[in-house]
């Protein structure tokens, strides 16, 4: 652990109930309009040496609740998950990977410089999902063309069970992860909430909407609720099972 190396404070606790400290690397992954990315691996535990992920809000986004609504976001996408595998016989797996937190203790030269990172930043840890790691089901609700068809259906339907099981208040969707033959492993999602309480990329009803304009039901999906009120006519035709 070289002495100008980007490092954290302990990290809230991973899925087994362990904490850990991480170093940060100097260079980044990708780069959006609110976080970048940073390879990073962990130290002062069992599991010191292993690789992880670590995101960092851009100075335009300077509230640290991001990261805990994110967490929130998988954790309730976990438990809705839970409730689908009991309604429906689920021939795959699906895995919602549990992100970490942990404030920045020391910032190296080039991430103050380069990344105008400091000490005291609250940053995000995640295990890394592989090199296949895509987009399978978008924040509007329509599959990428590679994801295989049967596990397509399957994140259609979970998409449509989450607004089902929220009483319409929310749906999730904007899947990002991994297939590996029967097993779906999945990072943070984007949620569509009728009251937008999960900031910029909450799109509100109009995300509600859109979601359900490119969806498809299937058999599993009978009886599910669908959107009301608005264009409710509308929404009866385009939800039919096929």
């Amino acid at each position: 652990m070289g002495s100008g190396a980007t490092k954290t404070l302990t990290t809230s606790p991973d899925e087994r109930g362990m904490v850990h400290r991480v170093i940060i690397e100097d260079s980044v992954i990708s780069r959006g309009k609110r976080k970048f990315t940073c390879p990073g691996r962990l130290v002062g535990s069992w599991r010191a040496g292993e690789v992880v992920v670590v995101k960092v809000l851009e100075k335009s986004v300077p509230d640290e609740q991001y990261w805990d609504e994110e967490i929130e976001k998988c954790r309730r996408l976990r438990e809705h998950i839970i409730s689908f595998g009991k309604t429906v016989n689920l021939p795959i797996k699906i895995h919602v990977e549990f992100p970490m937190t942990a404030y920045v203790d020391k910032a190296s030269k080039w991430m103050k410089k380069k990344m105008k990172l400091k000490e005291g930043e609250f940053v995000l840890v995640e295990e890394p999902l592989g090199e296949d790691y895509a987009e399978l089901l978008d924040s509007c609700g329509k599959v990428a063309t590679k994801v295989p068809q049967g596990v397509a259906d399957i994140l259609g339907e979970l998409m449509h069970f989450t607004y089902h099981e929220s009483c319409r208040k929310d749906i999730f969707c904007g899947f990002q992860g991994t297939v590996s033959g029967n097993v779906v492993c999945l990072s943070e999602p984007t949620v569509h909430s009728v009251d937008t309480k999960y900031r910029e990329t909450d799109m509100g009803l109009e995300g509600i909407i859109e979601a359900f304009i490119n969806h498809r039901c299937t058999a599993r999906c009978h009886g599910w609720l669908k959107p009301g009120g608005v264009n409710h006519t509308k929404f009866e035709s385009i939800c039919t099972t096929v």
